[in-house]
């Protein structure tokens, strides 16, 4: 049974854990396709270029993890960099944040601790 262990109020007002309930753990903090492929990968992280390795991942199409009950059976949604537009626009997936958007490769941010000290006050 989930259990969510972050703004557990939040999460349950808007409708988490029915969700997760009708969709299943995508819908979970830690077993959605994204939250398994970083506890899977987060140790390949080492450096700078690693890291922005992993959050540019998507190799939706190979990855177990990106499987889901679709036609085809898996979506490029369910990686760390999501890209819905490589979904086939006739494909089938039980609910529509796993098919065919116009939606990919959101950014994200990072740093380091060195680029930090570097800031002057």
């Amino acid at each position: 049974s989930f259990v969510c262990r972050y703004f557990p109020i939040i999460f349950n007002k808007s409708g988490g854990n029915e969700n997760v309930r009708k969709y299943g753990d995508w819908f979970s903090y830690n077993g959605s396709p994204r939250a398994r492929i970083f506890k899977r990968d987060n140790t390949k992280v080492t450096d700078l270029k690693s890291m922005m390795s992993l959050m540019r991942y998507n190799d939706f199409t190979h990855d177990p993890l990106s499987r889901c009950n679709c036609t085809p059976p898996y979506s490029g949604e369910n990686s760390i960099s999501a890209r819905c537009d490589l979904n086939p626009a006739n494909g089938t997936y039980p609910f529509g944040a796993l098919g065919h958007r116009s939606h990919g490769g959101t950014d994200m941010k990072v740093t380091t601790l060195y680029s930090i000290s570097l800031i002057q006050v």
